[in-house]
């Protein structure tokens, strides 16, 4: 057992009280110190976990399903229009091979026309401008221009990949897998202007497929069950669709994503997947969980 010579109770020890006085107080103020510092960081951290949190500022919408409708499931939906004037769906599907462009009836899912494309062509996004659709291909660095009777009547080049492809009213708006959305003559094909999308400040990438729709631009995101609406004037998101467990995740085949957005006759959102059997018509309602 150590000595306990210098721990006496009896014996005077001033000098060391005080410096055991002043360590104390020095400790003490220390420890102050670090408290108020935890605490300063404990609520910077939470408002900057605010400001980052995926919601942030951006409003979330989930959805109510309206009606199903059957899709093949064997189709690698692309790109999706639906004619306003007779609910006919126009499909693009992709892969090299079979890639086709499409018409389908929504109702039964029925394959009234399908064409396919070259064998090195792989189908992409689709839109329909001044009378005539316009199919985007992945690497080929072309589009596809083809009749509402799906006669392949021209070519427009590009460059760079071909992902989404919608019409604003004015210009063919493209995206190509990263966060950039250009705006291109529908004759021409030639780009007018771009916008590159963030969200809360950020760069939002893998755009996919797109669809113009009461002035904004709606855009699947690869490999999410999300879409963003995009003001096309600033590229901000000014709203999340969160379609999670629409195709519930263990019913999906291996490459099973959602992708595909049109407009019904009814002005509703028709969104649908990379082959799944199904196309929904959906409702688009304020989440409550924000």
């Amino acid at each position: 057992m150590a000595s306990n010579k210098n721990n006496r109770r009896d014996v005077p020890q001033p000098a060391p009280a005080r410096a055991e006085s002043g360590m104390t107080n020095r400790l003490d103020s220390s420890r102050r110190f670090l408290v108020i510092m935890f605490v300063m960081i404990a609520i910077g951290g939470g408002m900057l976990a605010l400001a980052l949190r995926p919601g942030g500022d951006v409003p979330e919408y989930t959805y109510e399903i309206l009606r199903r409708f059957p899709h093949d499931r064997q189709a690698f939906t692309q790109g999706l229009w639906i004619d306003p004037k007779d609910g006919m769906v126009y499909e693009s599907t992709g892969v090299y091979g079979q890639s086709t462009m499409r018409k389908c009836k929504l109702e039964t899912g029925e394959v009234l026309q399908s064409v396919k494309l070259g064998p090195k062509e792989f189908g992409e996004g689709i839109a329909f401008a001044h009378g005539q659709l316009v199919q985007l291909t992945w690497q080929e660095e072309k589009a596809i221009v083809w009749s509402m009777d799906l006669e392949r009547t021209g070519e427009l080049p590009f460059q760079g990949d071909g992902w989404g492809l919608t019409f604003d009213g004015t210009h063919l708006v493209m995206s190509n897998g990263t966060s950039r959305l250009s705006f291109r003559d529908p004759k021409t094909f030639e780009e007018v202007r771009r916008i590159e999308v963030t969200r809360n400040g950020r760069l939002v990438g893998q755009l996919n497929e797109l669809e113009y729709f009461g002035g904004k631009i709606y855009a699947n995101r690869l490999y999410t069950d999300m879409i963003y609406e995009i003001d096309p004037r600033t590229g901000k998101v000014q709203a999340d669709i969160n379609l999670k467990g629409l195709w519930p995740v263990a019913d999906r085949p291996r490459d099973g994503l959602l992708n595909g957005i049109a407009v019904s006759q009814a002005g509703e959102l028709v969104v649908t997947g990379k082959y799944c059997p199904e196309m929904f018509e959906v409702k688009l309602k304020l989440s409550e969980s924000r």
